[in-house]
């Protein structure tokens, strides 16, 4: 059973993380914070208190121990988006330049 839970939560991690390059993509002037996932709600005063934290310095996922494949996979993807980025400021200069 912790075999399939585990293929599920890789999958649902690979969709989510779709989103999140969607959302530094579209929104790259915002400011965006990760917050962790949590195995529970967070409930009360101290537990709030405790989560805040997250909200005040950048949370840090531990770093996973992917496969090769699945770290290649992520250097493609980040440099399809620095590919994209790049073109986009080209872009942007040569409308300035137009100015």
């Amino acid at each position: 059973m912790v075999d399939v839970e585990s293929k599920l939560l890789k999958a649902r991690m690979r969709m989510q993380q779709k989103y999140l390059n969607q959302f530094y993509m579209l929104y790259d002037d915002f400011h965006i914070t990760k917050l962790p996932l949590l195995p529970e709600e967070v409930c009360g005063v101290e537990a709030l208190k405790a989560f805040s934290c997250n909200f005040l310095s950048p949370y840090q996922p531990s770093i996973p121990k992917d496969t090769v494949e699945e770290l290649e996979r992520r250097v493609s993807t980040l440099t399809q988006q620095l590919k994209d980025a790049e073109a986009e400021l080209e872009k942007l200069r040569k409308g300035k330049q137009k100015v």
